[in-house]
């Protein structure tokens, strides 16, 4: 696990049955170590042997702009972006005095400006769907 930089977080028995040696069998493994608060572990259910486990997570949720179209590779005009992006670049790079941040924003303005006008957007779908379709699981949840 330690190789997959993953986290095992419980660290009681969560098996155990009359005067048998307690085992940890219930595993809580993540990728992300803060994401797990608290792990409460609770007796069994029933006639089972295995503890109950209430874990309590931290889950940051996105709120999604569903309007915003995606970009459409398929149907972008290549050859005007490549002709939008056929300049001199020694020249251009030559006014910022080797700062790699002026750069760096001049070029990926460029391209942004570039992808903008000549590659197409479409609907994601998502604007027309049930706010139920959108998040099936409760924010409490």
């Amino acid at each position: 696990m330690q190789k997959n930089f993953l986290t095992q977080h419980v660290q009681s028995a969560t098996r155990a049955r009359g005067t048998d040696t307690p085992h940890l069998l219930d595993l809580v493994i993540t990728d992300t170590p803060d994401i797990i608060q608290d792990i409460t572990i609770h007796g069994p259910l029933g006639k089972s042997d295995h503890a109950i486990l209430k874990i309590k997570c931290k889950l940051d949720t996105q709120t999604v702009d569903n309007c915003i179209g995606k970009l459409n590779y398929g149907k972008g005009d290549y050859e005007k972006l490549r002709k939008s992006l056929d300049i001199d670049w020694a020249q251009v790079f030559g006014d910022f005095d080797n700062d790699v941040d002026k750069k760096w924003d001049y070029l990926k303005s460029s391209l942004i400006s570039g992808i903008q006008n000549y590659i197409p957007t479409i609907s994601d779908f998502q604007q027309w769907k049930k706010p139920s379709w959108k998040c099936p699981l409760d924010e409490k949840v």
